[in-house]
């Protein structure tokens, strides 16, 4: 993020990220053992960090969403077509917060 920030010569720039999946459980170590398995070097607790994967309850994603925005000053997320039905209940809860 320093060296987008430093690339804006100080200019106000709007930062996004794209969400690679979404996906709402209970078990979200589960969830991520199998997807890191596919990221070599990557430790089931760098995936769970990274903003550009959701996955838990609809609670700890809303947490996820609000911090990385506090963290990284994303403005907005880009999420696939196929996790629409998924971030619904996301945003419901957002936009009521």
């Amino acid at each position: 993020m320093a060296l987008v920030r430093g690339a804006s010569a100080g200019r106000d720039v709007e930062l996004q990220a794209l969400v690679q999946r979404v996906a709402i459980t209970d078990d979200p170590r589960e969830v991520v053992e199998q997807i890191s398995a596919s990221l070599p070097g990557l430790s089931v607790d760098d995936v769970l960090a990274t903003p550009y994967l959701w996955v838990g309850t609809v609670e700890s994603i809303c947490e996820q969403i609000l911090a990385a925005r506090e963290s990284w000053g994303f403005s907005y997320f880009t999420v696939f077509n196929d996790s629409v039905e998924a971030i619904t209940p996301i945003v419901s809860r957002l936009a009521n917060a």
